[in-house]
Order: C-alpha cells, then structure tokens, then sequence
C-alpha cells in the first residue's frame, strides 16, 4: 500500500509503476476519467468530433485502440507538415488514397486499416445517439479484448468493468438521447462521474491516508513526507470557535498569516496547534496501516515545515557510519552501480529510538528469478500479447526489458514464442479453426486460483483445449508439470460437464504434447 496526503502523488506514482510494469491502482473511489483507459477512449471520441485536436488523435493511435509507435506517430506528424497548408492528421488519414505519397513511409494497407475504422467511427457518432454509437465503436475496435490484452493479468477485471462503466455513462444523461457529441464529452470528461470500485489483490494499492482508514498491509510506503511549509493564501478565514460555546469568538479574515494584528495572535496560535494536532492523527493513521513494514519516503524542499514526519522521524533515530559520506562528483552514483543486473543496494536507516531493536525500515530484496525463468515468462507474454497479423519482433524488445533480459536472451525468448506459433500448436491461434480463445484464464477450482496460459474450442470438433506453455522440451516427464495440467484440464470439465476438454504442452521447440 502507498500513501499520501495529495491524490496528485498517487497519480504520479501509478505512472512510475506502469513505466516499470508493475500493476497498480487507485484504491479509492475515483473519477472515471481518471483511469488511462477512459482518457484513451474520450481522446478518440474527441479527436472524431473535434477534427483539428492533433493531441488526442496522437493519444488515440498510440492506445491499445490502434497501437502504434512513437515512430509511426512521428511519421504522420511530418506528413502533416510536409502538405502546403497545416493539415490535421484527422484528414490526412481520412483522405489517405488521395496522400499515399505524403505517408509513403507508412504501411499502405496498415494506413488504410486504420482510416476506415476511424471515418466509420466518426459517421456513428454524428448519425446515432451516444450509447448507440459507442456501443458500435466498441464492436468495431473490439475494445473490450485491446485493452485486456494490454493490462496486467491483475488489473484486466478493473479494465473491463472501467470501459463498460464508460459506455453506461452515455446513458446516464437524458437517456442518451438528446446530447450533441461536445455535450457527451465534456460529461464524459466529468470529475463527477465516479469510476466503480474494484480490488486486484496482486496489485500495489495507491491511497490518500484518508481513505486508508480502517485497510492494513504488510507493506506501507508513505510518499512525501518532508512536507514544505504551507503557503499562506490571500484573505483566509480564521475562524476561532470553541466547542462549548454558542458562537466563534473569532471570525477575521487575513490577508497574509505572516503579518497579524496582536489582537488575532492566541487565536492564530490555536489554528497552528490545531493543524499539527490534525497532521500527527494522519500521521498516526498511516503508520497504523502497517503489519510489519514501514517505509518513509521524501524528497528535498526549498524550504521544509518546521514539523514534519520527516522531522520526526529523524529525530527519534540514531546516527550510523553509512556508505554514502563523501564527494561523488566525477564518478558514478552508488545508485547506477550494477543497475544493468536488476538488483540494487541501499544502506539500511537508523533504527527508530522508540524501538532499537527493530530496524525503522528492513530493505527485503527478493531473489530474482534465474535467467531461463525469465525467457520463460518474457515467451509466455509474448504469446498472451500475439493477435494474428503482429509481427511479435517489433515488441519484443520491450517485453523483454520488463523481465531484464539481455538481447540474447531477448531474441531467444522471440524464438520459443515463434517456434511455438509456427508449430504442431499454429491451429489454436487460427481464427478458422477456433470458435473461442482466450489467454491467462483464471479459473477457481477446488478452492485454488488457477491461470491457464490458453484455453480455445475448436469448431470443427467443439473440443476444449487446455494448452499449457513450457521451455523444456519434455514437459510431460515433469511429475508436478502434469499434475498441474491435469488440474487445469480437471477445471475445465467442470466447467463444461457436457463436453470433451483435452489438455496439451506446447513446447518451445514447437512441439504439441497431448496428456492422455
């Protein structure tokens, strides 16, 4: 759990953790235009209704919508450029048979795909009411299925109920029937319309200390906590009213804090006194919230509160011999030392003086995975992430910087994810040989949560295949390999009581084991 007083804070570090791949979510009961899949789908509505926003037509492509590349992005940019009046990117798709030879850099089919989509997209929207429309594009992009692929295993249900929250909204006013497109929009883009709540359990859960009252985690990590000084705002109220009395017996407004008539000084005094009383009970609540880790973080301000959790902190630990004294000018930073092996270090904080004989915060750095694990995971992402038509070289080596891999290892993880699609398996990705797929299945069975790499029912049988992705070349050797697949095939027969289910590995040498 990550805490802190500002949602601003939670926003940046939902970006931070998203950089790094690591699933995370806003725990609180947030706006709906604050979630990234909402903004990608109200970037496209407004970039169809409002021709000339660049910007959101930028943001558009590069969604899971369309999915392009800085590169392809860029591409378009200087086509716009390079035309004799500044011309939208809007148009200049939608009139691409009449440019092919401004983006002859760019896939003529690809930009073709991608220009039908869009004009068929912006006639619904100026023709039908808003759910209608929307529940067009949704068929049509196949949104639903873009952007689950894209999200982290944990946070796809939060995704799903996210962009079906969306297109309920377009019924939420005047019954969707008497809003010009702007209008939806801009309700659309409303602080009021409030995303449903949801909880991934494998993700990092961002919250304000308020809204952590009552919630534990074994882990806490309190953001910004070298608080500045607060700035005083032009005419605030002081308002000075004892719970017994009838009436305040102050009422004044001040231009500035840092200049008060004596005669408002004691009532001043108790307004200080009353926020730090406020700030040590948040304080108290966020501490609180923590099993058995606590973690302080903060950063350096011009000018620091007086007090500040920081401070207090820092005043209640003792001085130690650290690693980091001394001028570190003209060399490298302990913290870029063997950044290339995934691993860091960092000297551990004093231990807290109310209780020396627990450490304030205990770095636990987990054992990393060895290298063939890795490839193996970076492999099964690869395929979770493959749609017919992708060419899987041109993300691999994105996927495989979030599992820290080299570019050897890159490219052999690119191979087993190939040898598995090109192999004796190639049918369960055929679109005329399956009536169903889906990756990353999460089944309970038996009290235990299950993840099936990929379930799929054949049409010409209308058999179910449990298909389960392995590196070693006889998976079905492996006692606990078996079992497991024999619980996932177990899982699905319930499931389906009615109908056959058969169970398989793919190997990475492209080979298709049947378990008997």
């Amino acid at each position: 759990m990550v805490l802190a007083r500002k949602r601003s804070r939670l926003s940046r570090m939902r970006d931070a953790l998203r950089s790094l791949g690591v699933p995370s979510q806003i725990a609180e009961k947030a706006a709906l235009i604050e979630l990234p899949e909402a903004r990608d789908i109200v970037a496209l509505l407004d970039a169809l209704v409002s021709p000339g926003n660049d910007l959101a037509l930028a943001q558009a492509l590069k969604s899971p919508l369309f999915g392009w590349s800085d590169e392809q992005l860029a591409q378009l940019s200087a086509a716009a450029k390079a035309c004799e009046s500044a011309t939208p990117w809007l148009d200049l798709l939608l009139k691409s048979e009449h440019s092919a030879h401004i983006l002859c850099r760019l896939d003529a089919d690809f930009v073709q795909n991608v220009a039908s989509d869009l004009m068929q997209c912006q006639q619904w929207l100026r023709a039908l009411p808003p759910h209608d429309a929307l529940s067009a594009i949704y068929e049509r992009l196949d949104v639903l299925a873009r952007f689950s692929v894209a999200a982290p295993a944990p946070l796809r249900s939060r995704v799903q109920s996210s962009l079906q929250a969306l297109l309920a909204a377009a019924l939420q006013s005047s019954g969707g029937r008497l809003l010009t497109p702007h209008a939806w929009i801009r309700q659309l883009k409303s602080p009021h319309l409030k995303a449903p709540p949801s909880a991934a359990l494998e993700a990092v859960s961002l919250m304000t200390v308020h809204g952590a009252k009552g919630l534990e985690a074994d882990t806490v990590i309190l953001l910004d906590c070298n608080t500045a000084n607060r700035k005083a705002t032009a005419l605030d109220v002081l308002v000075d009213w004892p719970g017994e009395q009838k009436a305040p017996t102050t009422f004044a407004f001040l231009r500035s804090e840092k200049r008060v008539p004596s005669s408002l000084g004691a009532a001043l005094a108790r307004e200080h006194a009353q926020r730090e009383r406020e700030e040590s009970n948040a304080l108290y609540v966020a501490m609180t919230r923590a099993k058995s880790q606590l973690v302080i973080s903060g950063h350096e301000v011009i000018k620091a509160a007086e007090i500040n959790p920081w401070k207090r902190f820092e005043a209640l630990g003792e001085q130690v011999e650290d690693a980091w004294h001394g001028d570190f000018s003209g060399q490298e930073s302990p913290l870029t030392q063997d950044a290339g092996s995934g691993v860091f270090f960092m000297p551990n904080l004093p231990p807290a003086g109310i209780n020396a004989a627990q450490s304030a915060i205990n770095l636990v750095v987990k054992e990393q995975p060895d290298d063939v694990a890795r490839i193996g995971s970076c492999m099964h992402r690869l395929l979770e992430l493959y749609r017919p038509g992708l060419d899987l070289s041109a993300i691999a080596g994105s996927v495989a910087s979030s599992f820290a891999l080299n570019e050897l290892q890159a490219l052999q993880a690119l191979q087993y994810a190939q040898n598995i699609l090109q192999g004796e398996a190639a049918w369960a990705w055929s679109s005329s040989a399956i009536d169903w797929q889906a990756d990353e299945v999460e089944l309970i069975h038996q009290g235990q949560l299950l993840r099936l790499d990929r379930l799929v029912k054949r049409s010409d049988t209308q058999e179910w295949w449990v298909l389960d992705y392995k590196s070693s070349p006889a998976p079905q050797r492996i006692p606990q390999f078996k079992e497991q697949l024999e619980l996932y095939r177990e899982a699905v027969r319930q499931a389906y009581p009615e109908q056959t289910v058969k169970a398989a590995f793919i190997t990475a040498q492209g080979s298709l084991i049947e378990l008997p």
